[in-house]
């Protein structure tokens, strides 16, 4: 039992923080050019996931993420690699996702 309440506790914890995890970045600083990356030799029935910018909001600046292959959920998807749109001087993030 005690247990269970401290997992209940942990979970409304979890919760109660999950908005200040996922509140807008005003980001101000346009993501560089895109690495060129060498692909390794292709991985059967899987496709290749380009890398990637993401914003750092504790150093302010971009992290690279490095491409890798991964399986798509159903033969027919397509990988969407995620990018950055500009809006009135700031940068927005979109994920990648399959489609």
């Amino acid at each position: 039992m005690r247990k269970l309440m401290k997992t209940l506790a942990f979970c409304a914890l979890l919760a109660l923080s999950a908005p200040a995890y996922s509140q807008h970045l005003h980001i101000r600083i346009a993501p560089p050019r895109l690495q060129i990356e060498t692909m390794p030799p292709a991985v059967s029935g899987e496709v290749w996931q380009p890398g990637f910018y993401q914003f750092n909001a504790v150093t302010n600046s971009y992290d690279w993420i490095p491409g890798h292959y991964a399986a798509p959920p159903q033969a027919s998807m397509t990988w969407v690699a995620p990018h950055y749109v500009e809006r009135s001087g700031e940068y927005i993030f979109i994920p990648g996702h399959w489609r």
